[in-house]
């Protein structure tokens, strides 16, 4: 039986207390983000970008993690798939979505 703790920090090559780190580190910075976001919903003049630019480099971070590119684009993939209540499994498989995108792109 695999041990709760560690199972998803070494899918993603790390150890528990890195993880907890880096989780952590996420976790304060959009409590940030929220509290920027807050006080901009009374302020509007204040924080007009804070918490978008937070996010955006959040994010950022949170994709580099991935140790594999066609993992990046799967997970992205599949949180717009989410977002547009579509099956992941009703997708393309990657190589091929990856084959049309180079194909769409070079017909431009």
């Amino acid at each position: 039986m695999e041990n709760p703790f560690t199972q998803h920090p070494h899918s993603m090559n790390e150890t528990y207390v890195g993880h907890a780190i880096t989780a952590g580190g996420f976790g304060l910075s959009m409590m940030v983000a929220g509290f920027a976001c807050v006080v901009h919903a009374i302020f509007p003049f204040l924080f007009k970008k804070t918490a978008s630019n937070m996010l955006i480099k959040q994010m950022h971070c949170f994709i580099e993690r991935m140790p594999v590119l066609e993992d990046r684009v799967l997970s992205i993939s599949n949180l717009m798939d989410e977002k547009r209540g579509v099956s992941s499994s009703a997708r393309m498989p990657l190589s091929t979505s990856m084959m049309q995108m180079q194909y769409e792109s070079s017909t431009d």
